[in-house]
């Protein structure tokens, strides 16, 4: 925390936070990758938009795919590059790159990414809207998954609490 961003090291259990956190959760838990979840999220919002952002997913998937086989642990070799393109969802946005890709340093919209409209417009405004709202989406399900691990630390159930914190760092 610091004077511009008192709140940075602040847990938010609002019950509408919570909801976004379980529903993503539950994706998770239904097989889904974080990153994919996220980006269901933007596309339906940039789609439900009244200024019908439509044409502004594809760019943002170009630049943002959603890709297995990222995770160092769990890599696969070259020869089975043909199992993953299978399994990797191509037709959605990895949101949660996108969001890692905004917190680099010196990283401003449009993010590197051609096709998407002029900074200041109505329409770049609602698509850094929709992208504040997955940052807001990600951080409800990191407050949640440390709130669970300290509530299962305070029961004494700590190899609960390192597995949760587990869980949720792997994706």
């Amino acid at each position: 925390a610091n004077a511009d961003d008192p709140d940075y090291y602040s847990i938010n259990l609002s019950s509408e936070r919570v909801r976004l956190a379980l529903h993503i959760i539950e994706g998770i838990q239904g097989g889904q990758e974080l990153g994919a979840l996220l980006g269901y999220r933007l596309e339906r919002g940039l789609h439900d938009s009244h200024l019908q952002l439509d044409q502004y997913i594809y760019p943002l998937r170009k630049k943002f795919p959603l890709r297995a086989n990222r995770l160092t642990d769990t890599a696969l070799e070259e020869d089975d590059f043909d199992a993953i393109e299978q399994i990797a969802a191509n037709n959605v946005v990895d949101g949660l790159w996108l969001i890692e890709h905004q917190r680099k340093p010196n990283v401003n919209y449009p993010w590197g990414v051609g096709g998407l409209p002029a900074e200041g417009t109505a329409e770049a405004e609602a698509i850094q809207s929709e992208v504040e709202k997955l940052k807001d989406i990600n951080d409800a399900v990191a407050d949640l998954s440390l709130a669970e691990s300290v509530h299962q630390v305070v029961k004494g159930n700590y190899d609960r609490a390192a597995g949760t914190l587990n869980a949720f760092s792997k994706g």
